[in-house]
């Protein structure tokens, strides 16, 4: 098949454009979860029972270690004015007053909530942008341009062209 330069053109940038858009809210959907992250480990900071915590936001305890295994700092943003506010954090902190555990355990639900309201809607925009990027690939497959120019505008290794389209390479 042959295609005009005209219809190349638009059948590449859209393309290149589901592909960005896609990028884009991954990066949404992780500082979402640094958001959460970093609440959770202030909250252990404080000396919050990991339980506490788990119990707040609605997950199980040992998904609170899931949480700060990804990409866990050894200082955040929140823990630090904790830290500093209250003197826990420190060597020897092991627990806080009622009305900063209840504190940090509100930052906690709010960033869980956010991070999980976050990562559904980046998870629906994305089904969306990997659909409109199969559409464009397929149609640029079937318009008959090279397999590696597609790979290009789309960003990825031609062998993942059918991938990306839903079904197995020739």
């Amino acid at each position: 098949m042959s295609v005009d330069e005209e219809t190349k053109r638009t059948l590449l940038e859209a393309a290149r454009k589901a592909t960005q858009r896609a990028a884009a809210l991954r990066e949404q959907a992780d500082a979402a979860s640094a958001a959460r992250r970093e609440a959770v480990e202030a909250a252990m900071d404080a000396g919050i029972p990991r339980q506490e915590i788990a119990d707040a936001i609605g997950v199980h305890r040992n998904v609170i270690y899931q949480i700060l295994k990804r990409e866990q700092s050894a200082s955040t943003p929140l823990a630090r004015p904790v830290a500093a506010e209250t003197g826990l954090g420190q060597a020897g902190a092991t627990s806080t007053g009622q009305d900063e555990t209840r504190r940090l355990l509100a930052a906690v639900q709010d960033a869980s909530r956010n991070s999980r309201q976050e990562t559904e809607r980046a998870r629906q925009i994305m089904a969306e942008a990997a659909d409109v990027r199969a559409g464009a690939v397929q149609a640029a497959l079937d318009a008959g341009i090279p397999r590696q120019e597609i790979a290009t505008a789309a960003g990825t290794d031609r062998n993942n062209l059918y991938r990306i389209v839903g079904r197995k390479s020739r």
